[in-house]
């Protein structure tokens, strides 16, 4: 909450102690200025802390839905300031206590971090209560008077209460009905408790009745009005599932749709067998009659016979049906799947074409072949520079004397030595003519291919 892109105050409570933290709340940075107004988040019972709805939630789902961000998103978009709340942290670390016990040390970062953990206090013989916050009450009244009250210039509150949060709301609402009625804009409950008992005043049920919504978990559809409880105090909405239960794909409603035509067909098909059952019952109650002439017994036999038949046959429609529908559903889960596919294969093609700039790739390629160019053209330059500096008249002529002179002494050379060599042997000299042979008939071969060419 305290980084980018929040960028939330921590303010430790209590306040008028400065060399104790016991509690820690966040206020966003317009805390202090915004008039237009103030979102108040409370969150409910158990080990969450500030910024949290459920930590289950934030550690298997993710921190959308198990944190606040959401919230305070819509609350920056709507121009609001925030503060969030911190009622279950209640209790400290005694130092003395707690540096007593094995295993432990007792400073000032190992302490900050119990405060911080979200697991729960541990060791109870070293805790104790906080003074003016020891209960969620007392904390959200605590909070009101030294920090809302005092520090926020709004007129306007609009409150989120989630589980026991929203007790802890009609309970200051009780103790600060002047400060804080007239200046409560909206309320929310989020599957809270909460009650109206006889002492309140008609100005707080009014307040509940016309300025409170209270979303509950229901298989109804989503926003549709509903009556949960016997005596509502405030419109009850319907929150379809859980506050915190994340949308299911579509692979996963392709898949709880077909097995819900599985049961179905499965159902179908243990009827079936005691149709079957029944028809094989008949047919027996018919052979029966028939080997006594009951001609009366067999011809309603007969009827029911016909009826049970019909029945199977429908039930085997029916299953068709099923099968077919189930084909359905798992062929339009995957047309979607392949439309998701291409969406983010447009969107990804688009993005490429805002960085890609035709023209000024075809700058870059035009540069790079003149560049080319002009580096072949240096490069020969260079080359016969470097030669005609190098080189002097006559090399040439010096150089092929030379080779002349070499291969002229090889050849003397090679003549002596055939000169004094021993003779061939008859069979040798056969297999030479054979090979002088075989050229000259494919040298002739290669000549009569080139007359076809030509």
């Amino acid at each position: 909450m305290k980084n980018n892109p929040w960028n939330y105050e921590e303010i430790w409570l209590a306040i008028e102690q400065h060399d104790r933290h016991y509690a820690n709340i966040f206020v966003s940075n317009d805390f202090r200025t915004n008039q237009n107004g103030c979102l108040i988040l409370i969150q409910g019972l158990s080990v969450v802390r500030a910024g949290q709805w459920s930590r289950a939630c934030c550690i298997n789902e993710s921190l959308d839905i198990g944190a606040m961000f959401p919230y305070v998103t819509k609350a920056k978009e709507h121009n609001l300031s925030v503060i969030i709340l911190n009622r279950n942290q209640t209790s400290y670390i005694d130092k003395e206590t707690y540096s007593n016990h094995e295993d432990t040390k007792a400073s000032s970062e190992n302490l900050h971090s119990f405060y911080l953990s979200p697991d729960s206090l541990p060791l109870l013989s070293s805790t104790k209560p906080v003074s003016n916050l020891s209960t969620s009450y007392e904390h959200f009244l605590y909070v009101y008077d030294n920090i809302i009250a005092k520090m926020s210039p709004t007129e306007k509150f609009y409150i989120v209460a989630h589980s026991a949060g929203g007790d802890n709301l009609t309970y200051l609402l009780r103790q600060r009905q002047d400060c804080i009625l007239s200046k409560l804009s909206k309320i929310v409950f989020i599957d809270a408790f909460h009650a109206i008992i006889s002492s309140d005043t008609d100005e707080i049920k009014k307040k509940f009745q016309y300025n409170a919504l209270h979303f509950i978990a229901s298989d109804k559809p989503m926003g549709e009005s509903i009556h949960f409880s016997q005596k509502p105090f405030c419109s009850e909405i319907s929150l379809i599932t859980a506050m915190f239960s994340k949308k299911p794909s579509v692979t996963e409603q392709a898949k709880a749709h077909s097995r819900e035509l599985r049961t179905t067909d499965r159902d179908l098909i243990r009827d079936r067998r005691k149709i079957e059952a029944e028809e094989q019952r008949l047919m027996n109650e018919i052979r029966k009659a028939a080997t006594t002439n009951n001609k009366k017994a067999v011809e309603i036999l007969a009827k029911q016979l016909v009826k049970v038949r019909n029945q199977k046959d429908k039930s085997l429609q029916a299953s068709g049906q099923i099968q077919s529908l189930a084909s359905q559903s798992t062929m339009m889960a995957s047309n979607v799947r392949m439309a998701g596919a291409m969406e983010t294969t447009a969107k990804t093609m688009s993005k490429m074409n805002k960085v890609m700039n035709p023209e000024q790739m075809s700058k870059i390629s035009q540069q790079f072949v003149q560049e080319h160019t002009k580096f072949a053209i240096t490069d020969d330059m260079i080359g016969e520079s470097l030669e005609a500096a190098l080189g002097q008249e006559g090399d040439s002529e010096e150089e092929d004397a030379i080779v002349n002179q070499v291969l002229d002494e090889i050849g003397i050379s090679l003549n002596d030595k055939i000169a004094n060599a021993p003779h061939v042997p008859a069979a040798a000299s056969s297999v030479a003519a054979s090979r002088k042979q075989a050229n000259d008939e494919d040298a002739d071969i290669e000549r009569m291919l080139a007359n076809l060419r030509s």
